[in-house]
């Protein structure tokens, strides 16, 4: 019930407000923008990475704690890296994977109500002990709007890591704790960079228990540049993708239309 007030009142505002607006390319535009939030955070990475380079651990906690709904600043280097790494293979299925597919699927509103879902979720993270149960039914709904934005990214970086990689694409891990639907994307990303990710986090000075994943060492700093170029090179086929099968699609109705 608390999700439905909260964002269906909104979800219709806006929606019409775009409807009726005399440019409505424009205000579509600025959501679309605004949803690609990813490409924000890439930025941040690069940002956090040059800030361990330094050994200044304090403006790289400084810089991810906007970006994290969990406890940042008691976080080592390894619990650094660790964060961003997680978050930087994730945010792109919210960012550009989903809005790249949801915008083809339904436009603008489709756009606009899954991610103000996405927002509640991070609001009320059900991995928090605190909204274990209370933000239980947003965390599913979500799940379900998101399973094939997941999948379609978690492809892109599995075929970068190797036929073991795509295997995993079947067999995705599942949480031994909390529920928890980043861990095959992180899962794959440590394949692929040979890292181990997971393991407890705080949030509000309680300690999480979360399964660590991977079999290769701790990371470090050093690995922050793999992992920018693993999903820099993810993105990139997606946005190739959308610019190469609309071409085609364009193609072969001209080629249908002079035969």
């Amino acid at each position: 019930m608390a999700t439905i007030l909260l964002v269906l009142p909104f979800w219709l505002i806006a929606t019409f407000l775009v409807e009726l607006a005399a440019f409505p390319w424009f205000f579509e535009f600025i959501i679309l923008y605004l949803c690609l939030c990813d490409e924000q955070f890439h930025k941040v990475a690069e940002e956090v990475a040059q800030a361990l380079k330094r050994d200044d651990k304090t403006s790289a906690r400084r810089l991810l704690t906007p970006w994290m709904y969990r406890d940042t600043q008691e976080l080592s280097e390894i619990g650094l890296v660790k964060a961003t790494i997680e978050r930087l293979v994730t945010s792109p299925v919210y960012g550009s994977v989903a809005t790249i597919l949801f915008f083809t699927l339904g436009g603008i509103p489709l756009v606009l109500g899954a991610r103000m879902i996405k927002q509640l979720e991070y609001c009320w993270p059900s991995v928090n002990p605190r909204f274990s149960n209370f933000g239980r039914p947003v965390y599913y709904l979500s799940y379900g709007l998101y399973y094939l934005p997941t999948l379609c990214w978690n492809f892109s970086l599995a075929i970068q890591a190797g036929p073991k990689a795509l295997l995993m694409l079947l067999r995705p891990k599942k949480s031994l704790y909390r529920v928890n639907n980043h861990l095959p994307s992180c899962e794959i990303a440590a394949h692929a960079l040979n890292i181990e990710l997971g393991g407890p986090i705080k949030m509000n000075g309680t300690k999480i228990r979360v399964e660590t994943i991977g079999d290769g060492p701790k990371p470090n700093a050093d690995n922050l540049k793999p992992a920018l170029t693993l999903v820099s090179t993810a993105i990139n086929i997606w946005v190739l993708s959308v610019i190469v099968i609309p071409a085609m699609w364009a193609t072969l109705r001209y080629l249908q239309s002079v035969s």
